[in-house]
């Protein structure tokens, strides 16, 4: 079952809708909340969206990541280390790790431990 338009995770959601899920694909690579923490899911029925449940966009596997650019992270995850989940949905602004930053960074951390 996947909630859509929830803004708090006690009291009322006049916005809410849930939705049953028929499929669900797994990243390939997924590793334990580390790698790839992400996965596809099908629902059984169609979404109607509105003011509290609009579509994310994805990138393709060509896209190239600017540094200096930001995008928005929403949840109801903890906002602190060790801290409680939120009960009413979060949402931060953080920035992006370029492409070339990125992979400068992964290398040198592979270097550093073999």
């Amino acid at each position: 079952m996947v909630v859509l338009g929830l803004e708090s995770m006690s009291g009322p959601n006049l916005n809410k809708v849930s939705k049953t899920i028929d499929k669900i694909i797994v990243h390939p690579m997924y590793y334990f909340f580390i790698d790839n923490d992400m996965a596809l899911l099908k629902l059984s029925s169609p979404v109607n969206f509105t003011d509290y449940i609009q579509p994310v966009c994805l990138a393709s596997a060509n896209s190239t990541f600017y540094t200096g650019v930001s995008s928005w992270v929403v949840g109801f995850g903890a906002n602190s280390s060790g801290g409680s989940n939120a009960d009413t949905l979060q949402e931060v602004r953080v920035p992006v790790v370029g492409n070339n930053e990125c992979t400068c960074t992964t290398r040198a951390t592979i270097a550093q431990t073999t």
